[in-house]
């Protein structure tokens, strides 16, 4: 897990991957696809030319911007930039999905989460949010939103936990803490994630992005198989693997060929 404290490399505020879009309103368009308007989408995130990019327009906190939007059968979803209202919710989240591993508490997830939110601009996180939903019961007390995804994308090693083994390249963004809310699981949250982490990725003009998957994990290997992702590495497990029951890592790579949010958008309005 990246859930830790470090010192972390500085990125160029300008070129902040999470920065306003200055667009209007823009349905991007697979190659192959044309156009997609918002009454054409299918409910589920689907394939990243059904998402949605929503207007940024001379906005100086991105806090009510969102990278994409879709509807799922409980009502509408979209993905943010990770906001201080959204802390309990992500920490909620990581601790159903990641607790177990680390014997962590609530608090020092949400504590942790709280600090590299604040201090660290090479780190994205990124959230999908369920709101407006049919049901509201479907929401925490006191709250519009719920937070059903999590991702959090790191763009230079310097902030990343030390692996021992199947270290990614520490220039390349790396893709960790990816959790989806078990009742919305199946919906395309996880792919509408990968697809927006991915465009943030292309935006900081990289060329790759890389995760590890626990290599028993058949179906999130399939999803990232899915998403353009390919196995570079698997460790040999070790004694202690074997001693603790725990499975052996692989390390995934997907190549960015360069056609996500910002190629579909004109060249005007991409710089």
């Amino acid at each position: 897990m990246l859930l830790k404290s470090s010192v972390c490399h500085q990125l160029n505020p300008v070129a902040r991957p999470w920065s306003p879009i200055p667009v209007q309103q823009v349905w991007p368009s697979s190659p192959n696809t044309g156009q997609t308007s918002p009454t054409q989408r299918t409910k589920g995130f689907g394939q990243f030319h059904r998402l949605q990019l929503v207007a940024c327009a001379g906005v100086e906190t991105t806090e009510l911007c969102s990278y994409a939007e879709g509807c799922l059968p409980e009502g509408h979803c979209s993905i943010h930039r990770m906001q201080h209202a959204d802390l309990g919710g992500a920490s909620t989240l990581l601790m159903r999905c990641f607790g177990q591993l680390g014997k962590l508490r609530l608090s020092d997830i949400e504590g942790l989460l709280a600090e590299l939110l604040d201090e660290h601009e090479d780190i994205a996180f990124l959230v999908t949010r369920l709101t407006n939903p049919h049901d509201e019961a479907l929401l925490p007390p006191g709250r519009e939103s719920r937070v059903i995804g999590v991702a959090v994308i790191d763009f230079h090693g310097s902030s990343r936990q030390y692996l021992y083994s199947l270290q990614p390249p520490k220039d390349d963004p790396y893709i960790s803490n990816m959790a989806v809310d078990p009742r919305f699981r199946r919906r395309g949250v996880a792919s509408g994630l990968l697809a927006a982490a991915s465009a943030l990725c292309e935006r900081q003009a990289c060329n790759r992005i890389f995760l590890h998957i626990q290599a028993g994990a058949s179906e999130a290997e399939a999803l990232y198989l899915k998403a353009g992702f390919t196995v570079c590495k698997t460790e040999p497990p070790s004694l202690v693997q074997r001693l603790q029951g725990t499975e052996p890592r692989k390390l995934l790579m997907q190549p960015l060929p360069r056609h996500g949010l910002q190629s579909y958008l004109p060249a005007q309005l991409g710089r």
